[in-house]
Order: structure tokens, then C-alpha cells, then sequence
């Protein structure tokens, strides 16, 4: 079986390199505007190590001229899947050409799950006129559940002529995205992960005093950190939402 731990090391930062190309080139074309923006790493609820672009300064400008910086970072993606595909035609067998290409793919693949606040989402809220059409959907999920509370309600009618007519239809695949969203997974990271957990295994049943078991034991904290952190946060965002709505059922009958 092959070693995971190598690929771990040459993985995550590939990863991270075409993570950070896709937000860089948000904010060279935010720049290429005349606007301010900011690209840095963030860390998102204490652990969750991010490249973020703020690209909240287009909306500044007319709509027309806001689709360049919405779309450059799945542009120069479009762009490296090409080449990488090129060369992998002129040089066969070249396992870290099919990583790239896996990788953009992957990533060119989540852009266009508009129901994440993606890309492209963006791009939707632009060529629609929408101005608030995340918190419309929501409250007009809410109220096809029969969950929508008066003032919600209120908010919900006061609503963007353009939210309420966009969010009429996009309240589906806000509430149908997740199943993609979790196909998505199956078909990118179960496989990966069954495969490392099957090499994390063999490589724990050697000796503590041999280096292959140190080797596995550092392997697997590369290689499923980030994945065991992100699993928190989201269980502890859950736990959190599901105490705020019980609070909020218990002040409503009392």
C-alpha cells in the first residue's frame, strides 16, 4: 500500500498552494478595479486554518463590473486544470499532475454549490439584483415549515421585490443542496480516508520502538487533524444552534 504519510506531506500543501492561487486571484482582480481588499489566512472558530479574500468592496461598483473578481479564482483554476492536463497528456504516469488535477476539479466542483454561499452563489446574487437573498431563503425555509415567527414574517414580506422572487425557488436547492453536498464527500474524501485509515492501522501494529509506528502516529495527525477538527467545530455549531432554538421555544411559551 502506498505511504500515506508521504502523501500527506505533499497533499496538504498542494492543497493549500491552489487554495491560496484561487483567493489571490480574487484580489488581484478586486485590486485591478481601483478597490480595496484584503487576502490573508484567517483562523475561523479557533482552529480551522483559512486563505479569505474580502471582496465586499465590489459591490461598490456597477453590477456588470463585479462578475470579474467574483469569477477570478475559478478562472485561473480553469486555467491550471487546463495545463496540468496538457502536461499530463506529454508526461504520463506523473502522480503529482493527477493530484493537481483531482484537486482543481474538486475545488472547481464546490464552487459551483451555490447553496454554500460559493462563487457562484455570488455570481447568482449579482445577476439576479438580489441584496439579501441568503437570510430571505431562510426565513422562507422557515416559513414552509411553519416555523417563522411573527417578526420573521414581517421581515420576510419586507423583503427585496428580487430576494423574495429568487428565494421562491431557491429555497429547494438550499434545502436539497446538503445531499449533494454530502455525495460530494463520499466521492472525494471516503475513499481517501478508508484507504489512510487501512495504512494508519497497519502502521500502529508495529513496535512503539521502531520508527514506522512514530512515522504512522505523525502521518495520521497530518493527515486527519484537520478533518477531526472541522467534525468538532460543525458538531459544536449544531449543539449551539440547537440550544439557541430550544431557548427561543421556551421564551415563546412562556
Amino acid at each position: 500500500m502506498a505511504d500515506f504519510g508521504i502523501s500527506a506531506l505533499v497533499l496538504l500543501p498542494v492543497g493549500w498552494s491552489v487554495t491560496a492561487l484561487h483567493e489571490y486571484w480574487h484580489w488581484l482582480a478586486v485590486r485591478a478595479l481601483g478597490r480595496q481588499s484584503r487576502f490573508g489566512i484567517d483562523v475561523r472558530y479557533g482552529v480551522l486554518l483559512v486563505f479569505e479574500t474580502d471582496l465586499t468592496q465590489i459591490w461598490s461598483v456597477e453590477r456588470r463590473r463585479r462578475y470579474g473578481p467574483q469569477l477570478a479564482g475559478m478562472a485561473v483554476q480553469g486555467v491550471l486544470l487546463a495545463v496540468t492536463l496538457l502536461a499530463e497528456v506529454l508526461w504520463r504516469d506523473a502522480p503529482f499532475l493527477r493530484l493537481l488535477v483531482l484537486l482543481n476539479l474538486a475545488t472547481l466542483f464546490w464552487q459551483a454549490m451555490i447553496f454554500l454561499r460559493s462563487d457562484l452563489y455570488a455570481v447568482l446574487v449579482t445577476a439576479t439584483g438580489c441584496t439579501n437573498l441568503w437570510e430571505t431563503t431562510q426565513l422562507r425555509a422557515k416559513a414552509m415549515f411553519r416555523l417563522i415567527s411573527p417578526s420573521e414574517r414581517r421581515a420576510l414580506e419586507e423583503a427585496s421585490p428580487a430576494d423574495r422572487r429568487v428565494s421562491r425557488w431557491f429555497v429547494h436547492v438550499w434545502l436539497i443542496g446538503p445531499v449533494f453536498a454530502a455525495g460530494y464527500l463520499v466521492w472525494y474524501l471516503l475513499p481517501w480516508i478508508g484507504q489512510a485509515a487501512d495504512w494508519t492501522a497497519a502502521g500502529l501494529t508495529t513496535s512503539p520502538a521502531s520508527g514506522t509506528f512514530w512515522w504512522t502516529v505523525a502521518s495520521a495527525v497530518a493527515l486527519f487533524g484537520p478533518l477531526v477538527l472541522t467534525a468538532a467545530v460543525a458538531a459544536k455549531a449544531g449543539i449551539r444552534a440547537l440550544r439557541a432554538q430550544r431557548a427561543r421555544r421556551q421564551q415563546a411559551t412562556t
